[in-house]
């Protein structure tokens, strides 16, 4: 059930990022209804403008399925400047992992593995995992 106004950025973004991490390491088939809106989601806003690029690219960065999911999207996060993701590096990108509530430990760990493979060459990703509460809730996620 929606709760915010769809002509709302944040909202939007929001909705996008919480679609792309309880997906992650989950291959849906683009024609499902929950691709086709968060797709016309990123559709609807101006992708030339920073600010917004920002806000639908930080929620990429969580599912290596995102460009399979939306092919419309011309910015690989891989390769666009990491301050395109997010201005406050990576440390928040994976706290938002962490204390997310009533999300399945697989998606939090390729969620996890997502961000790494994104961050593979910036030296933010040792501090971002090492830090203790971050390892230790993450562990709390995957033990069965």
């Amino acid at each position: 059930m929606l709760w915010g106004s769809l002509d709302n950025l944040e909202y939007k973004s929001h909705l996008v990022k919480q679609f792309l991490i309880h997906s992650s390491g989950t291959l849906l088939n683009s024609n499902t209804p929950i691709v086709r809106f968060t797709s016309n989601l990123i559709g609807s806003v101006p992708l030339n403008d920073l600010r917004t690029r920002q806000r639908i690219l930080s929620g990429c960065a969580y599912n290596e399925n995102y460009m399979t999911y939306y092919p419309q999207l011309e910015y690989d996060v891989c390769t666009v400047p990491k301050t395109e993701l997010s201005l406050a590096g990576l440390y928040p990108m994976v706290e938002v992992l962490v204390k997310m509530d009533g999300i399945k430990y697989f998606s939090v760990v390729h969620s996890c593995l997502s961000l790494l493979h994104v961050y593979k060459s910036d030296i933010e990703v040792l501090y971002a995992f090492s830090n203790v509460s971050v390892l230790i809730n993450i562990i709390k996620e995957i033990q069965w």
